[in-house]
């Protein structure tokens, strides 16, 4: 029997035309679990130009979410709980799994720049909540110059952007040694550009060439950044790996061989215990277990709340957001949607 975001496969067989809200959550959460599992070379599906519009008259401020699967989350995604914690805010969750930095500049183009029902200049404030490369993270200078030119042409149309690093990640298999030190070094280059704490050189490596200006031009970073990866997500306490679990896959990764070529024998040896203490630590940059949903990638509803919470002490004034609700919000499925229970 599969089981996934709390729905039985058993008990969608035979169910009645109306519980579309749990057939819908189900077969996109399956879609997650699949990508996530399953490696294919099947390319996402070609982007069509979006016809959504904003229906909410009394929410003044528009907020767009764009990201691959962690925003895609159906059951609970932290934009569902800060649109019930921002009363002036009216949210449009465009997010697609399986996406990485390119076609979320695509997706970005095609659903809202050319979209022709988005009018920027009919709302008090229009912005783009923003969460991905997590896809393209092996490439992290090519991540982060597609991020920067969707911030760039966010803000050129009049959009602010809310960027946000991306989340704690990681296991035991996939972090183990000197792959571990790699994936860590990929995605502290992508949060770290989020965040503004990098020089155009060092975020955008052979994209920066040519540029003209030695620091950033205005609009290429987030209105505003969030660090969702060392918030409450992250198991920052976790056990240290044992020496012996990690040293051989450090002495040996091809990183560290590349690393310590060249080194004399004792500037090597004290290199390597340098990366072997390194990758004891490890484990510290994992999401904590009891917010993971079907992978140490994918929050629960759990741990979407803790991203919610993270995200509205961020957000403007303009938001309107009471953050105190996100920690009463709860699923409801007979409502279909996060509820405060009375």
């Amino acid at each position: 029997m599969i089981r996934c975001c709390g729905v039985s496969a058993s008990l969608l067989i035979g169910s009645n035309a109306g519980d579309v809200m749990r057939v819908a959550s189900f077969a996109i959460c399956l879609s997650m679990v699949l990508a996530a599992t399953v490696a294919t070379s099947r390319p996402p599906t070609p982007e069509t130009v979006g016809t959504w519009r904003f229906k909410k008259k009394n929410r003044p401020v528009k907020v767009i979410t764009l990201g691959a699967s962690v925003s895609a989350w159906p059951r609970g995604n932290y934009s569902q709980h800060i649109q019930k914690a921002c009363k002036r805010i009216e949210v449009a969750n465009r997010a697609k799994a399986r996406i990485g930095g390119p076609q979320l500049k695509e997706r970005f183009v095609k659903q809202i720049l050319r979209n022709r029902r988005i009018r920027i200049k009919n709302h008090e404030e229009v912005w783009l909540m923003f969460q991905g490369g997590l896809n393209t993270i092996g490439t992290p200078t090519m991540t982060n110059n597609y991020l920067r030119s969707i911030y760039l042409r966010a803000h050129r149309r009049g959009i602010k952007v809310m960027g946000l690093t991306l989340g704690p990640w990681g296991s035991k298999v996939r972090w183990r040694g000197g792959k571990g030190l790699v994936y860590r070094r990929w995605t502290r280059r992508v949060n770290d550009f989020v965040l503004g704490k990098l020089t155009p050189e060092k975020a955008l490596g052979r994209y920066a060439y040519g540029r003209k200006s030695a620091g950033w031009l205005p609009g290429e970073l987030p209105t505003v950044s969030v660090n969702i990866y060392d918030s409450k997500l992250r198991d920052r306490n976790a056990p240290l790996f044992s020496d012996k679990f990690v040293r051989h896959k450090t002495k040996w990764h091809k990183w560290v061989l590349k690393k310590l070529k060249g080194l004399s024998k004792e500037e090597r040896a004290t290199r390597l215990e340098t990366y072997v203490t390194e990758a004891r630590t490890l484990a510290r940059e994992f999401m904590k277990k009891e917010y993971r949903a079907f992978d140490a990638i994918h929050p629960n509803i759990r741990g979407h709340r803790i991203m919610a919470k993270t995200i509205c002490t961020r957000a403007p004034a303009s938001w309107g957001c009471d953050c105190s609700i996100i920690g009463r919000l709860r699923w409801s499925r007979k409502a279909g949607g996060l509820t405060l229970p009375p």
